[in-house]
């Protein structure tokens, strides 16, 4: 099997046929009880025949049926609708045609199903109709040169209003004139093919025409301007394009944030950072500046991922879908890339939100650029791996938190079997390998992606609410031992200033993923103000020299430690004690929680 998976391996072209055959073999079992699927081993030249049977076929797929059921009713459930509230579930796409696939839908959602839409074509339809709406860029030479030319030489310069998109017979456009000397000055529109003229009319205060257009088709006019003496006249003006139809693609806002995926060192996680805001409007274009958060030596396997992904900022990066990524490996670096130093990284995505990622590295003088298409999928068998391990850390970590209060929460049951899941796609990607050739790993990544979003989801206000007051009783532990804190004063208030400014935000958005990195910040506070406040410092190390010589792993070590700290004590050097309590700590015997045990590469940029 590994053979057959594996991308330029002995039995790839096998694969591909096989793949070919499934598909063939899938079209027959929509119209009889079985089929016979043939094929030669490239190796031996055997022929073999396998008999496939509808049965079977049917319980093949009928997981992936079921997790499609599952999610009309999680859509339906969210909503707060019922089956009776819905006329259709319209069926698009080949898969269908398969009697199961229409049998379990119908089955299990109570819904009716319609196949008004051909199936086959109606993604077809709906992307022409896209393409139907986008202009063409493509411009005659002497345009361009006009235009060059009116840049360079004008003085004057219109500011035009008027729809690019309409589904009216008729536009108005309007425009006034904004720099230089209109007097003396006529203007003139014309429509390309010869359909409208205006006629020559003086240039007044404002410019005022209805421009008829010509139906579900580009409308491109140009307006001239000229003399009393009938001569052309330089203005800078925009170019007037208007598309008439029912679609509107032009202008069209984000319907999710994008953001850039970046280290959480304090955490051993990642968090994301907005590039582009929900409801911005495209095109989009940015350029920001990231520090590499560890060295990446010239030759080396180990790499830097500028990973970008679409959903919302307040959620972890687990639940999002990545829409692009650029892995920057040792092995394609010139000189070695150094903690520290900087990655210029430029994000632009045009109307069709294709997007452009390019990344510059100064120190080797590098640049990385890549584009991607929004029906294109993207996935890095390494990142998957680093993602998965994160997200099963994080839920380990808040089920420890709900076993350790008074009365667990009722959603800690469902979180186990997040968990289960999550550590059932960890043993798939185990035996994954960067060449797989299969879906497999597309199918994982959308499994994560889904259990994340479950997670985020569990509990809604109770669980909110619970880490709410976590969040406030690590906050007030902070304010109210800043104040003795005696090393370190200053850098702890500014991390805590750090944590806490988007308090009002954060707070509002009621994000779970949100509240727990936060929590996650304060709790390293937390043990930072212990290591840093003179009492504590005492009340540990006493603590620690009263224990048996058996709590520690080396207990010479202890004991020589217990009696330098005693020393420092006598004399008052607090500095020295705090260095031999932490010391003494790490003697200590007690295994690292699980979950602490999972480390994350990261993204190597932060």
């Amino acid at each position: 099997e590994e053979k057959l998976r594996n991308r330029d391996g002995e039995l790839e072209k096998l694969f591909y046929v096989l793949l070919h055959k499934a598909e063939e073999a899938k079209k027959e079992l929509s119209q009889q009880e079985a089929t016979e699927i043939e094929f030669t081993l490239p190796q031996s030249g055997e022929d073999l025949y396998v008999l496939v049977k509808k049965e079977a076929f049917n319980n093949i797929i009928h997981e992936r049926i079921a997790s499609t059921v599952e999610l009309i009713q999680a859509i339906l459930k969210r909503n707060n609708l019922a089956a009776s509230h819905i006329n259709n579930i319209i069926m698009v796409g080949g898969s269908t045609y398969i009697p199961y696939v229409r049998e379990l839908v119908s089955k299990e959602t109570g819904i009716p199903l319609a196949f008004d839409a051909d199936p086959t074509t109606a993604v077809a339809v709906g992307a022409a109709y896209y393409a139907g709406s986008k202009l063409s860029s493509v411009k005659q030479e002497i345009e361009v040169k006009n235009e060059v030319e009116q840049e360079e030489a004008s003085s004057r310069r219109i500011k035009a209003v008027f729809q690019s998109v309409s589904s009216e017979d008729e536009e108005l456009y309007m425009a006034i004139p904004e720099e230089g000397d209109f007097t003396g000055v006529y203007y003139r529109i014309t429509r390309d093919d010869g359909g409208f003229d205006s006629g020559i009319k003086k240039v007044e205060k404002r410019i005022s025409e209805f421009l008829p257009l010509q139906k579900f088709s580009a409308n491109r006019f140009t307006i001239r301007f000229f003399d009393e003496q009938n001569n052309p006249v330089s203005v800078q003006h925009p170019p007037i394009d208007i598309m008439h139809g029912k679609f509107n693609v032009a202008g069209q806002p984000l319907p999710n944030d994008i953001c850039l995926e970046v280290d959480d060192a304090e955490n051993n996680s990642t968090k994301l950072q907005v590039i582009f805001e929900r409801a911005d409007i495209l095109p989009l274009k940015k350029t920001i500046y990231k520090e590499i958060t560890r060295t990446i030596q010239k030759g080396s396997a180990d790499e830097i991922v500028i990973n970008v992904l679409e959903g919302t900022r307040h959620s972890r990066p687990h639940s999002n879908l990545v829409i692009g990524a650029i892995e920057i490996k040792g092995s394609e670096l010139k000189t070695d890339l150094v903690k520290g130093s900087d990655v210029e990284i430029k994000f632009e995505m045009n109307e069709s939100r294709d997007l452009t990622i390019t990344a510059y590295l100064a120190m080797s003088e590098q640049e990385f650029k890549n584009v991607f298409s929004t029906s294109e999928k993207y996935v890095s068998v390494a990142r998957l791996k680093d993602d998965v391990n994160g997200l099963v850390r994080e839920m380990r970590r808040e089920l420890q938190d709900e076993r350790g209060r008074d009365e667990e929460a009722e959603w800690a049951a469902e979180l186990r079997q997040c968990i289960f899941e999550a550590e059932k796609l960890q043993k798939r990607l185990s035996k994954m390998k960067e060449s797989d050739i299969t879906d497999e790993k597309y199918d994982i990544s959308e499994t994560r992606r889904r259990i994340s979003s479950r997670y985020d989801a569990l509990g809604k206000d109770q669980r909110i609410f619970s880490l709410q007051a976590d969040y406030f009783n690590h906050k007030t532990f902070v304010e109210e031992n800043l104040p003795d804190v005696e090393f370190d004063r200053d850098k702890i208030m500014n991390d805590f200033d750090r944590i806490v400014q988007d308090e009002a935000q954060f707070l509002k958005a009621k994000s779970p993923a949100v509240l727990r990195a936060k929590i996650d910040a304060l709790e390293l506070l937390h043990r930072r103000i212990y290591a840093n406040t003179r009492h504590y410092i005492i009340n540990f190390f006493l603590h620690f020299a009263s224990l048996s010589p058996n709590e520690y792993k080396k207990p010479a070590i202890a004991a020589s430690l217990i009696k330098q700290g005693e020393e420092a004590m006598a004399k008052e050097q607090y500095s020295q004690l705090r260095t031999i309590m932490i010391n003494l700590s790490h003697q200590l015997h007690g295994d690292e929680p699980e979950f602490e045990k999972i480390k994350i590469k990261g993204t190597g940029i932060g």
